[in-house]
């Protein structure tokens, strides 16, 4: 990321030293070169450039001994200036790689940078140095400069002392490559881990663009495992980010649901999507269902509250988003009152809709299904009958189950009660008998099909305390035609 055009032209301008520190291609040199062409001339003439690894500061400041003859015949050393300095015209000394420069050379600029001198000479027209440093290593990173650290005295001299972020410049990339190269290259940039954005300096990533504007193979110029390929999609497709916002403009579903089944495009577009709200409720229900199963397992809570919010008002997304989470035994707290939110809202919108609340029933049962053949526990149990009987006894007057989903109501609720014990199926008592008598009224004779299960009776046996219906009356239908009297194999259901 670029420093500030402003702030470096201030600093300049008031004739205050500045110490730049940031790692190798993060375009600290660069900048300062176009400030300094722009400010104080012609580079060689008006202000110098000097890599200070490769300074002695004899040659380059101070002089050469030249032997010379006084007019009294007195023979002694005279010291050359480089022409530059001799001239006295120099504005401006750019130091680049300076914590590379030998320990002498450091030395040596401390009293140039204080009080623009050498020995005592002085440089009459200088106004400013500045220098550029790679950070020395430190614990925890893996960066392997070989630099030394400045002392304090050292970094005392300078005015300004600022740190480059290791970061793509976006305005660069978009001035030399164009807005939709320049667009592309950043936004591969950042989407990469950071273990691969460390071996690919945005250096690295200008010179992978021209490479390819020249018709070249960024893979030459890219290290292995950086996946060139994404970045070489997103420079024929163009800014993943302005595909969204097109999309979503226009409502596109066909075409986002298109988009989102492409691998390169999808993988870089989950970054941006998780970021936005309107991009979840619009693009996620259009993903692929193992696509999503893999974002739900990746995402942190709060991005799964996101989802979860984002998707009540698609039936099939929320469905979806649901089972995945309980499927993968993710705590989420507000799975449970979001699905009240949607019966209560979906049964009201219904009421003349049998098709719709049939689906939805068979949606909470096959995820009833998954849950517990995943893991059959009492948490579950009660959570599952806590959602059937929500449902159920929320039903609009004049919509009924089908006699198959009545048969699978009354299946799974002496399922729960066989398997309670009596604290528990207690707290579910008045809603369980409210249930099991509304699903009654609609199929009488669903009833029979679980008569004779072993897990009846052991269901039968905790009801009296709790119930004050004739559970006998209940389940003595004789219409033996209808369904199969053969005990369950409850195993098998769940």
């Amino acid at each position: 990321m670029a420093l500030s055009t402003a702030k470096l032209e201030f600093w300049a301008k008031n004739r205050y030293n500045v110490c730049i520190s940031g790692r190798h291609g993060v375009g600290k040199t660069g900048q300062v070169f176009e400030l300094f062409n722009n400010l104080y001339g012609e580079i060689g003439k008006d202000w110098l450039y000097f890599s200070a690894s490769t300074m002695d500061p004899w040659v380059d400041f101070i002089g050469v001994p030249k032997e010379k003859t006084a007019e009294d015949g007195t023979d002694f050393l005279h010291l050359v200036r480089p022409e530059i300095f001799a001239r006295d015209r120099v504005k401006a000394i750019f130091l680049d790689e300076y914590n590379r420069a030998p320990k002498k050379v450091r030395n040596a600029v401390m009293e140039l940078i204080q009080f623009q001198s050498i020995n005592g000479h002085k440089f009459h027209t200088l106004e400013v140095v500045w220098t550029a440093i790679n950070p020395p290593s430190s614990d925890g990173d893996d960066l392997n400069y070989d630099v030394d650290e400045l002392d304090d005295a050292q970094l005392d001299r300078f005015h300004i002392f600022v740190e480059v972020p290791y970061a793509v410049s976006k305005p660069f990339f978009t001035k030399k490559y164009g807005e939709d190269n320049g667009t592309a290259a950043v936004e591969w940039w950042n989407s990469l881990p950071k273990k691969i954005s460390d071996k690919i300096s945005p250096r690295r990533l200008d010179y992978a663009i021209d490479c390819y504007q020249k018709c070249g193979d960024v893979r030459d110029v890219l290290p292995a495992g950086s996946n060139a390929t994404q970045l070489l999609f997103l420079l024929s497709e163009g800014s993943i980010k302005q595909t969204l916002d097109d999309l979503l403009k226009d409502e596109d579903t066909n075409a986002a649901k298109v988009k989102m089944a492409e691998p390169n495009f999808y993988d870089m577009a989950i970054p941006i999507i998780k970021k936005d709200e309107k991009y979840l409720q619009f693009f996620m229900p259009l993903a692929p269902s193992e696509k999503l199963s893999q974002f739900i397992s990746s995402s942190t809570k709060r991005q799964i509250d996101r989802l979860l919010k984002a998707s009540t008002d698609s039936e099939d997304m929320f469905h979806k988003v649901t089972e995945i989470v309980e499927a993968k035994g993710i705590v989420n707290n507000k799975i449970r009152q979001l699905q009240e939110w949607r019966i209560k809202n979906f049964a009201g919108q219904l009421k003349d809709n049998d098709a719709g609340l049939s689906i939805e029933f068979d949606d909470i049962m096959n995820r009833i299904r998954s849950v517990n053949t995943a893991r059959d526990n009492t948490y579950n149990r009660k959570q599952s009958v806590e959602e059937l009987l929500e449902f159920v006894t929320k039903m609009p007057d004049g919509v009924e189950l089908s006699k198959r989903q009545a048969k699978e109501f009354f299946d799974y609720m002496l399922y729960f009660a066989s398997r309670s014990n009596k604290p528990t199926f207690g707290k579910f008592a008045k809603d369980w008998e409210h249930g099991m008598l509304r699903v009654n009224e609609m199929h009488p004779f669903a009833k029979n099909h679980t008569r004779n299960s072993l897990y009846v009776n052991n269901a039968k046996r905790k009801m009296p305390d709790f119930i004050g219906m004739e559970i006998d009356e209940l389940f003595s239908t004789e219409d033996d035609e209808l369904f199969s009297t053969e005990d369950i194999d409850i195993d098998a259901l769940f």
